[in-house]
């Protein structure tokens, strides 16, 4: 996923989300979560690890598990190493990766209950669509990126990837 700073830069302090029930069959568990920024958008440098930069790393993190159906989810913090400027009007791609599938939770952009075209020709899984935004106010967005699948900058062989996700937890920043 992507942020964006608007007029102002933008200081990333902090990330916090969840897992998905899929992992360890709803028990949960740790799992070892790598998170890397870019300088510009995410999108069209999944595949490229020199231009990405290594921020945070953790061998054990134990996040809650959050579902689609959760009307008040509990997000746990995410290993970001230090805090990340994203100058004001540009863009930083962000990637958190887990060694599970079911690792990190993110949306396609529909709540419980709701409808979505999983059948699109041109992006995939609707509504979200890589490169729009998935939350925004007046100081920074948060725009939909692409998950890819199991291994770090690689291709998923077998299963429809890349597909467009939103980031699903809370980003803290500072202004200025």
């Amino acid at each position: 996923f992507d942020i964006e700073a608007k007029d102002r830069d933008v200081t990333v302090t902090g990330l916090r989300s969840a897992s998905s029930p899929g992992l360890n069959w709803g028990k949960g568990g740790e799992v070892r979560v790598q998170i890397f920024t870019t300088e510009g958008s995410s999108r069209g440098r999944e595949l490229q690890p020199e231009l990405w930069k290594k921020v945070g790393e953790s061998e054990s993190v134990r996040l809650p598990l959050v579902s689609w159906v959760d009307t008040e989810p509990e997000y746990g913090p995410l290993p970001l190493a230090s805090p990340v400027t994203v100058p004001a009007g540009k863009r930083y791609g962000f990637l958190v990766h887990t060694n599970d599938l079911y690792g990190i939770v993110h949306s396609v952009g529909v709540g419980a209950g709701g409808e979505i075209d999983f059948l699109d020709d041109d992006d995939g899984p609707q509504p979200f669509r890589a490169g729009q935004p998935v939350s925004e106010n007046e100081e920074v967005a948060v725009v939909c990126g692409n998950a890819m699948g199991a291994q770090i900058f690689q291709e998923f062989d077998g299963v429809s990837m890349p597909q467009p996700g939103g980031f699903v937890g809370v980003v803290q920043y500072t202004v200025g």
